[in-house]
């Protein structure tokens, strides 16, 4: 680490002597010129010098300035100035400023060599503020540093003590500053009247006039005590009074999200102070304190970095507790949203813990499912859990936390592709179905199984649903119809036996090979299928074998229209025994005049009217109807005898048939 170093004194009027640096003419080579001066501050009680602390380049670099009284000189008010000049930006982190009272040095007349030189630092030795804590209190002390944390200016102090005491208390309270609070802070330890920089004011000022403010009797110290103070700052206070503190090492490393705000500086020091204690296992705080004072005081992702990176981290984390703990708190604070994920890696200490200890990785997600909100570190552990656990581990995993989990589950394509959600208890399936419904499948192709699912459990079908299944499922007919017309399936959701309509075709084919109907299939054909449609009579008469099978003479009336129509698609031999099986009960409920005129609309257009028959006449409409088709079928009157169970209908059928 490099220290740059001029001298000021007289030469043929006061000016710079030497520098290690090129001095150009600048604003700062003037301001060090005019602050290098003499200020009329005399103090031959000692070695007759004070110091001057202030910022250069607009706080880039650091100015230390110690100033001697020049009695040697024959003109009277001349001094000395040997500047030390620090660049903040290229300053090691452990370079404590206490060492530089070691570099100053009273030149000798025309000896100036020495100055030209760049200082080199290749190790940090530590210094320690004992004379201070010894000769002033801790609230004034306090009262100090936070009259600089708060960016105050103009405090004029009246110097009770040696000077070099005042000179010791700068340094003190320049080492435990922020660097962007530095960059704007100057001090002064010698004046008997006010100085300014240029147009402004120094922060503090210390001098020999005793109207000015007096630490000894200061207003502040009836209203307040050490313990009035901000925790982080007594903190700060507290451990500066220790051997090799490391706290002005760790404020220059965190400078950056500390700022130039105290109330930064306050949380940092809470930060540290929360680690110290759960290091020396005195008191092991709740890692959620940490966490709360991250996001009051570092609210973006952009503010605490550092701090962040270093406090999010396993390695101090852990400080705080075991890891499942540590995660838990994390996926239970309020809100993640002012950490990056990239330094957290929660992600990756998520695989950790359950490749490590699985137990303690499930105790962990079945805490964090239970919780009422999900932040995103929360959804990150879950969903890894959702992906990763074997199956009989998610299906409890699920089954415990169902309500906290389930909006998740929708969310997550893996588990909607695996297929998995299938095989979950009817109500959760059900559940799991309406929202990937909504979402519209995606890559999904388990179709099949789907189908199987829902018809097991009753599951009705959007029309989204079934018309993905229609087209996804080859044979989806088949195992629907074979579903419904199977006992065993005691409740089938009619949605989903309606999508089978999509493909009327595939129903007929399906008829083709049953022996039987029960009734649910039954209502279903006679209901949804038309008798009458160019596709029923491109198929052959012998698939209907099962619906006319089932006839126990008992069927309802809508059944027997169904054959009736039916048959006047062909003219075979079945089609004549659909007409045997029909005709009597149509003819029986029209003489008692129960089809209304639905069912007769569906039955007029197989009926044969003469000018000579009654419109009401509907049973002789029907049976010259009848008579008339059966002649075109392969049918003799000798069959006629046996039509019906009832004589008197066969009879008149017979008639007719002579008579047309």
């Amino acid at each position: 680490m490099i220290i740059e170093q001029a001298l000021h004194g007289y030469n043929k009027g006061h000016g710079l002597l030497a520098s290690s640096f090129p001095m150009r003419p600048t604003e700062d080579s003037s301001l060090m010129a005019y602050l290098s001066d003499w200020t009329g501050y005399r103090d031959e009680s000692e070695e007759d010098s004070y110091m001057t602390f202030y910022p250069l380049e607009q706080g880039r670099k650091y100015a230390f300035a110690k100033t001697w009284y020049a009695s040697e000189m024959e003109r009277p008010g001349c001094v000395w100035t040997h500047t030390l000049i620090v660049d903040l930006d290229d300053m090691d982190r452990n370079f404590d400023f206490r060492v530089l009272k070691d570099y100053f040095h009273r030149p000798q007349i025309d000896d100036y060599e020495e100055y030209s030189k760049k200082i080199e630092i290749n190790e940090y030795s530590k210094r320690s503020s004992h004379d201070i804590f010894a000769n002033f209190d801790g609230t004034s002390i306090l009262f100090l540093l936070l009259f600089v944390l708060s960016k105050s200016n103009k405090l004029v102090v009246y110097m009770e003590r040696e000077q070099k005491l005042y000179v010791d208390l700068c340094f003190y309270i320049l080492q435990y500053l922020p660097i962007e609070i530095l960059r704007t802070v100057a001090f002064s330890t010698g004046s008997s009247s006010y100085r300014k920089i240029r147009d402004k004011d120094f922060t503090i000022q210390f001098t020999n006039n005793p109207t000015s403010l007096s630490l000894e009797n200061a207003s502040w110290k009836e209203k307040l005590n050490v313990d009035s103070f901000d925790e982080g700052l007594r903190y700060i206070y507290e451990e500066s009074q220790k051997d090799n503190d490391q706290l002005p090492s760790l404020i220059k490393l965190f400078s950056e999200d500390i700022s130039d705000q105290k109330e930064k500086y306050y949380a940092f020091a809470m930060l540290m102070k929360s680690m110290d204690l759960a290091i020396e296992g005195i008191e092991k705080n709740e890692y959620t304190e940490v966490l709360h004072l991250l996001e009051d005081y570092f609210p973006t992702k952009k503010e605490g970095d550092l701090l962040k990176y270093n406090f999010m981290s396993q390695k101090i984390s852990n400080l705080f507790g075991e890891e499942k703990d540590i995660l838990y708190q994390i996926a239970a604070f309020d809100s993640g949203d002012f950490l990056n994920q990239s330094y957290v890696k929660y992600g990756s200490r998520i695989v950790s813990l359950e490749n490590e200890n699985h137990s303690d990785f499930i105790v962990l997600i079945d805490k964090i499912a239970k919780l009422k909100e999900y932040n995103s570190f929360a959804v990150e552990a879950l969903e890894y859990s959702i992906d990763t656990l074997d199956e009989q581990e998610l299906f409890d995993f699920i089954s415990n936390n169902w309500e906290h989990l389930y909006g998740l589950l929708g969310n997550n394509k893996g588990f909607l592709n695996s297929g998995m959600w299938l095989k979950l208890p009817t109500n959760h399936f059900q559940a799991m179905l309406s929202i990937y419904s909504d979402k519209g499948f995606g890559e999904f192709d388990l179709w099949k199984t789907l189908l199987n699912k829902m018809l097991i459990s009753g599951t009705p079908a959007n029309k989204d649903v079934a018309s993905k299944i229609i087209d996804n499922v080859e044979n989806a007919v088949e195992l629907i119809l074979n579903a419904a017309n199977s006992d065993n399936y005691v409740s089938i959701a009619p949605s989903l036996i309606q999508i089978v309509l999509l493909k009327s075709d595939d129903i007929l084919e399906w008829l083709e090979r049953q022996n039987t109907l029960n009734r649910r299939v039954e209502t279903f054909i006679i209901g949804n299928i038309n008798p009458a449609s160019v596709e029923v009579k491109w198929h052959l008469s012998t698939i209907w074998n099962a619906l006319r099978n089932i006839d126990d003479n008992k069927k309802d009336i809508e059944y027997y229209v169904f054959l009736y129509v039916l048959a006047h698609n062909w003219k075979d031999k079945i089609a004549v025994l659909l007409l045997k099986q029909s005709f009597t009960h149509i003819y029986e409920e029209l003489s008692n005049n129960s089809i209304d005129s639905r069912l007769w609309s569906k039955i007029e257009g197989y009926t044969k009217k003469f000018s000579k028959i009654e419109k009401w006449d509907k049973c002789k409409i029907l049976s010259y109807g009848l008579v008339d088709y059966l002649k075109k079928c392969d049918f003799s009157v000798e069959e006629l005898h046996q039509f019906s169970a009832k004589a008197q209908i066969n009879e008149r059928l017979i008639h007719i048939w002579e008579k047309i």
